[in-house]
């Protein structure tokens, strides 16, 4: 409903009016009463309902109306479901693709490190007691080494299996060239 109604009524009062000159309903009179028309006209037949009739129009006119609308759904969502069913059947065009990547054999990780190996046997040659394993220095270096190898850990796990990240390989190579000038430092006090 309009809620502003009164006003759009007062409007519509306000607007003038506009009737067309004599002249012009004369002009269309006569084209209608010349030719065909006109005889036609002189020959349909009159014909007036009966009341009853009327009543019976008017009582199915908003039934009507409804069936009309039942029928235009129904006819849009058949015909939907004959797009639908069309485009399920043609389906999508069944082509296998596939794309090979080459890796580069550079980037990947070879498992343990050397360096990792020669600590170890630094380690096993600290274990026999040897008086350099107790200096400060050596301490120190060792705790730069451990140090180091964990950041090397924790960049070989950011990179994962296929290393895709030119930046982090270069990282890890930066940690594995100090790795190995601490472990030299490391060898040359034993």
């Amino acid at each position: 409903m309009e809620q502003n109604k009164h006003i759009l009524t007062n409007a519509i009062k306000r607007l003038p009016e506009f009737g067309p000159d004599d002249k012009l309903w004369d002009s269309v009179q006569q084209k209608l009463q010349e030719g065909r028309l006109d005889e036609a006209l002189q020959n349909l037949p009159v014909y007036a309902p009966g009341p009853l009739t009327w009543q019976a129009i008017s009582a199915n006119l908003p039934g009507r109306l409804a069936n009309l609308t039942w029928w235009y759904s129904a006819a849009v969502l058949l015909i939907a479901s004959l797009a639908g069913a069309w485009m399920y059947m043609k389906g999508p065009d069944k082509r296998i693709e596939f794309s090979q990547e080459m890796a580069d054999i550079r980037l990947q990780s070879g498992g343990q490190p050397e360096t990792d190996l020669a600590y170890q046997k630094l380690e096993a040659y600290c274990q026999t007691k040897s008086p350099v394993c107790d200096k400060q220095d050596y301490k120190h270096l060792k705790v730069e080494y451990e140090k180091l190898n964990l950041a090397s850990e924790q960049l070989h796990r950011a990179i994962g299996n296929y290393n895709t990240e030119p930046e982090l390989v270069h990282q890890l190579n930066d940690v594995e060239r100090r790795k190995t000038a601490v472990l030299n430092e490391m060898a040359k006090m034993i």
